[in-house]
């Protein structure tokens, strides 16, 4: 009703899409919830409903690509179980936006999606790579080695901020570190 009121104020209408909850749990309506919520959206003035959207990336943590496919099917599908559901009652949906850069290579045949939502992959990041995202890394860094404390270990000069150790760990270019004696 917020965004309505301010897209009559402003004398637009703003598109908008419904965030699904498709089995991650982090965000969005339950796909049983997205008629209802398409409905409301429908009757207000200053707002266009336009679609759907989820997000599995929970998916991602199934090594497994096989079991990873399951799981993004069975994803969309909510979602697309949710559009069938809205058209049927008289609302288009002209945009089912769905995946990431972990699951692009998924959703983006799945049929019924418009839209795949890789925006992640620019960046190449080693998490991308482990999961064969078919992306190449963006960004290198020029560190100096300050210590090396044993002969598998060497710390450089970059820190948390640089290299955040909680995602994945720098790859060192030009160096075996299988081999680091």
């Amino acid at each position: 009703q917020e965004i309505a009121a301010a897209g009559r104020e402003a004398g637009v209408s703003v598109r908008v899409v419904i965030e699904i909850n498709s089995g991650m749990a982090r965000a969005g309506v339950l796909p049983k919830d997205a008629l209802a919520l398409a409905k409301a959206i429908a009757a207000l003035d200053g707002i266009e409903f336009a679609g759907l959207m989820p997000w599995e990336g929970h998916a991602m943590s199934h090594v497994d690509f096989e079991k990873r496919t399951e799981v993004v099917k069975r994803s969309i599908a909510l979602v697309l179980d949710a559009q069938e559901e809205i058209e049927a009652a008289g609302i288009k949906v002209e945009i089912v936006s769905v995946g990431g850069t972990g699951t692009y290579l998924i959703s983006a045949g799945i049929e019924g999606v418009t839209e795949v939502q890789a925006g992640g992959g620019i960046w190449g990041d080693q998490m991308y790579l482990d999961l064969h995202a078919n992306v190449k890394p963006a960004l290198e860094l020029i560190t100096t080695v300050t210590s090396r404390p044993n002969p598998t270990r060497v710390i450089i000069d970059a820190g948390r901020k640089t290299c955040d150790p909680s995602n994945r760990a720098p790859i060192p270019i030009g160096v075996d570190i299988t081999k680091i004696a």
